[in-house]
């Protein structure tokens, strides 16, 4: 499964675009935090702003892209910092629950989202990909921005 996760960064990464992410169903929605000690490092990355369809929705997807267990967070933001997400998910590397592979956060028919805030914790840039992605009213992706 890390394989296939770290396959899909690799194409976002490239530029693909929307045909990878509109070929992974697992994009419907997330953004929860694994457990990571408290005295970690932190790192926050974001997505460039996206104007979300009034109908539609903007979802946030981050993968882990090592095999470490790292603190990942993912939220859908308004400009002025407020938190907008409305849904959450998480997937695991590992049937313990103790390695995150994956976080999707979403928030739906919010016209004010505009955002992804990711943050890491004991972890560093490198070892997630980020990318928001703006879905319409049929539920079809109609752009994506890469975290940085």
């Amino acid at each position: 499964m890390n394989h296939l996760l770290r396959s899909f960064c690799r194409q976002l990464a490239s530029g693909v675009g929307l045909a990878t992410a509109a070929a992974i169903p697992a994009l419907l929605l997330a953004g929860v935090s694994c457990a990571a000690a408290q005295t970690d490092p932190v790192v926050t990355l974001r997505t460039p702003p996206l104007i979300a369809d009034p109908a539609g929705s903007l979802r946030c997807v981050v993968v882990n892209l090592t095999d470490r267990p790292i603190g990942i967070t993912a939220q859908i933001m308004t400009n002025d910092s407020n938190n907008v997400t409305d849904f959450i998910r998480t997937f695991w590397q590992d049937e313990a629950g103790t390695v995150l592979a994956e976080v999707i956060s979403a928030s739906f028919h919010n016209e004010a989202a505009r955002y992804c805030l990711i943050t890491v914790r004991g972890g560093t840039a490198r070892d997630v990909a980020g990318v928001l992605v703006k879905y319409d009213s049929l539920n079809n992706p109609i752009v994506q921005r890469r975290a940085r």
